[in-house]
């Protein structure tokens, strides 16, 4: 288990872009991995394009929405239209599967890339309906075990 100590992490309302725009401009001095997570279905991503647009006037950034890498390599495991209505429907092995892959896909584009900054999105933590193998109704979108491969220089929370 990793302790990932709390000046690497920030907490930000989604409506605070203009911040999360000002902080970017802070990391981004050297090639920077930032892990942006949060609550599915909170405008994350809207949020994180409108960033990127002003960040790539100024610096080479990457964008990886994970769920889309995911909906890539879902057909290597027989799941051949995963969309966000039917994820959940699928066995949790397969899902941990197709996630993990997903991480691989982007933490070997993040090192083969030249940009400044890379900006991986994910949620952290689905909660829904159990049953099957989700009895607990928590599904984990991110372990420590992808946060330990992408070695995030920084973690920002978005609510």
């Amino acid at each position: 288990m990793v302790d990932i100590p709390s000046s690497c992490t920030r907490t930000i309302p989604c409506n605070s872009i203009k911040l999360f725009n000002k902080w970017c401009v802070i990391i981004m001095q050297n090639k920077r991995v930032v892990l942006v997570t949060g609550p599915p279905g909170n405008g994350r991503d809207e949020y994180l394009q409108q960033a990127i647009e002003k960040l790539e006037k100024k610096v080479k950034t990457g964008y990886y929405h994970v769920f889309e890498y995911m909906q890539e390599v879902a057909p290597l495991y027989g799941v051949h239209n995963l969309t966000r209505d039917n994820v959940f429907t699928i066995s949790k092995s397969t899902l941990e599967r197709i996630r993990n892959n997903a991480f691989s896909k982007v933490i070997k584009e993040i090192q083969e890339s030249d940009n400044e900054i890379d900006i991986v999105s994910t949620p952290a933590v689905f909660r829904i309906r159990p049953w099957g193998g989700y009895l607990s109704g928590r599904v984990d979108g991110l372990t420590i075990e992808h946060i330990e491969q992408l070695h995030p220089t920084t973690m920002i929370r978005l609510y």
